[in-house]
């Protein structure tokens, strides 16, 4: 079973690149170092070549480097745009509670796509990284080109307890 899981990933993952493939490709210049976003730093990090995937880590209160060094064979054929949540990893964590909402979350994601000068995003989104992507996708549907959820948290509190009682009956 295990093993179905990581092939069914794997070929999704696969198809997500090859579509990624299709979108138009920019110039982003490699870089990392923290960007002055929306009233506050947020750590980003920039590496490879090709058709842009911006990466949305779990959490909050991770940083992205988990990611790495898994992702960065793709860096060979696409730009990889990595950054820290507010308040997380490598990002300022010089913020009172008004500096921390989900539309805070939503409109950082927002202006990294237009600092680096992208018409539609392809998001790969990890755990609570890809319930901040599955809100991008409702708040700004025409900034998204591609998605992909990568075992994301449930998009809502009813599937949350759905997905904690398939869990429980599987330990008995």
């Amino acid at each position: 079973e295990k093993n179905h899981m990581r092939y069914c990933l794997l070929f999704v993952l696969f198809a997500f690149l090859i579509a990624c493939k299709e979108t138009k490709t920019l110039t982003i210049p490699n870089e990392e170092g923290l960007q002055s976003i929306n009233g506050t730093e947020l750590y980003c990090k920039v590496i490879g070549e090709g058709s842009p995937i911006l990466f949305i880590h779990g959490g909050p209160g991770l940083s992205h480097d988990y990611f790495l060094p898994q992702l960065e064979d793709l860096a060979k054929e696409y730009t990889l745009i990595f950054y820290d949540h507010r308040a997380s990893g490598r990002s300022s964590a010089n913020l009172d509670s008004s500096g921390i909402s989900l539309d805070l979350f939503l409109a950082d994601i927002e202006e990294i796509r237009k600092i680096y000068g992208i018409e539609q995003l392809n998001l790969l989104g990890h755990s609570w990284g890809g319930l901040l992507a599955m809100y991008y996708e409702l708040e700004y549907p025409d900034h998204l080109s591609k998605l992909i959820l990568s075992n994301s948290t449930p998009a809502s509190a009813s599937m949350q307890g759905q997905d904690a009682m398939k869990n429980a009956e599987k330990r008995t």
